[in-house]
């Protein structure tokens, strides 16, 4: 899938924003710098150095940030840096009044951008916060204290925690709990909800302080927000999922992962529509775009990306179109291959089946298993004892292994019970030694009766001999 843009950036990317025109994008790096680049042009516009955790308003007229000098760190001062955007004019300078071991992890705005949520860790208390601030003023109206993995849902509906493997569900204006979600028992990646606040989804793994890449369960859930219904589980790569975000319809879902793979989602049903390389690593952060129609992301690979969202759903589209096209034909090979069957052609048969049996798991047909092992057993048997009585007249001796390189099956059990069964019925002149699964045939008697016995193969086709 090709990008439509790409950046290169002199530090790793923490997170990244596009400006509701779709003409700047906003990006804080490592060594606390944010950077304005005019994505036309791929022109940093602006570079404004001790400026972090930066958030554009819905109206795109602000941008706000953390603002760490080395004059403020000494004053030991926590502070909030307000500007016009994009000419980055500072308007205010906001005093969290906050205590000296504290970091700021986020910001984020409100639907409409008339007040800003700043979540905080006080690390002399080790508690958790969202400070609630008026824009205009500047004025905190409230805090609102909560666990380690918190989210505010786009609509600021809803405060989401993860408590001991738990979601709990608050109403944000009153801190009402109005629902608890049982989550699952591992490590909790990232956790986000839908646009219009109807799901919530948690990317799990394993702890990198423990056995990094051990873990085979890397995996993506989804909850309905009000109910606690369980909606889906996603699975992706075998390191972490780092970031997640939804289509505006929210009918998709689409996750960055710690190996640099980017997976997209039927949201609903779990499907897997797309799996492509975005990065070469870590992705550090997805947005996309508030007209839903690009798709942005960084990794620490000091790269950022652009995708276009429709060239992906159309991309999409094609590939469910080619495979609802394959899902056909597959489902009338079904009816092909009782035909060939019917009419002894069993070796077209064998081949059509085992591509069936390929397919059919990757494309989640609707096509007993049952019946397509019963089938291949079912055709299979005749192909043995084509080649058993064509062997028998050519070599004294053969193995069990080389009838299963001649016929390209390796069921030695049904060759075995298969040759037995021919030996019972005095279809061919031979004796077999289980000891070393080889068979030992009466050449002559093969040879004088060849015809005889040809047409006996005849006669079982005819009459479905081997048929169960």
């Amino acid at each position: 899938m090709n990008f439509l843009t790409n950046f290169k950036t002199i530090d790793f990317p923490e997170s990244v924003q596009i400006s509701p025109d779709n003409r700047y994008l906003v990006s804080f790096l490592t060594n606390d710098t944010t950077t304005i680049r005019d994505i036309s042009s791929g022109e940093i516009i602006y570079t404004i150095q001790n400026l972090v955790h930066t958030s554009l308003s819905p109206d795109g007229k602000y941008l706000i940030g953390q603002w760490e000098d080395n004059q403020t760190l000494d004053k030991g001062l926590k502070l909030l840096k307000l500007f016009s955007f994009p000419e980055m004019i500072p308007i205010r300078t906001i005093d969290m009044k906050r205590g000296v071991q504290f970091m700021v992890s986020s910001i984020q705005y409100s639907p409409k951008g008339d007040y800003f949520a700043v979540f905080i860790e006080d690390m002399d208390l080790d508690t958790f916060y969202f400070d609630i601030f008026k824009l205009m003023t500047s004025e905190k109206i409230r805090i609102i204290k909560c666990e380690e993995n918190s989210i505010i849902s786009q609509n600021w509906s809803y405060i989401i925690q993860a408590s001991n493997y738990n979601f709990v569900i608050q109403d944000f204006w009153t801190e009402d709990t109005i629902n608890r979600i049982e989550g699952d028992k591992e490590y909790l990646w990232t956790l986000t909800s839908s646009p219009n606040e109807n799901y919530l989804v948690a990317g799990y793994g394993e702890n990198l302080d423990g056995k990094y890449g051990q873990k085979k369960d890397w995996y993506m859930k989804s909850w309905e927000i009000r109910t606690g219904r369980l909606i889906q589980t996603y699975n992706g790569s075998k390191l972490g999922p780092c970031s997640a975000v939804f289509s505006l319809d929210e009918k998709y879902l689409v996750a960055g992962w710690e190996d640099g793979f980017i997976y997209k989602w039927n949201f609903l049903n779990g499907k897997e529509l797309l799996k492509m390389k975005g990065f070469g690593g870590h992705i550090s952060s997805m947005s996309v775009s508030q007209d839903g129609n690009y798709l942005i992301a960084s990794s620490y690979g000091n790269k950022i990306k652009i995708w276009s969202f429709d060239e992906l759903i159309q991309k999409i589209k094609f590939k469910e179109q080619q495979e609802s096209k394959k899902e056909s034909h597959l489902k009338n090979m079904k009816q092909t291959i009782e035909d060939l069957i019917k009419n002894g052609k069993y070796s077209e048969a064998l081949k059509s089946l085992k591509t069936l049996k390929i397919e059919s798991v990757k494309l989640n047909l609707n096509i007993p298993k049952s019946w397509i092992e019963e089938s291949i057993e079912l055709v299979s048997i005749p192909i043995i004892k084509e080649t058993i009585l064509n062997l028998g007249t050519r070599f004294n001796r053969i193995q069990i292994a080389e009838i299963s390189e001649v016929t390209n099956l390796p069921n030695d059990h049904l060759i075995i019970s298969t040759v037995k069964e021919m030996i019972e019925n005095n279809q061919i002149h031979a004796q077999y030694f289980s000891s070393t699964k080889s068979i030992a045939f009466d050449q002559e008697k093969n040879i004088d009766e060849i015809d005889k016995l040809m047409m006996q193969y005849k006669q079982w086709e005819e009459e479905g001999v081997g048929k169960k």
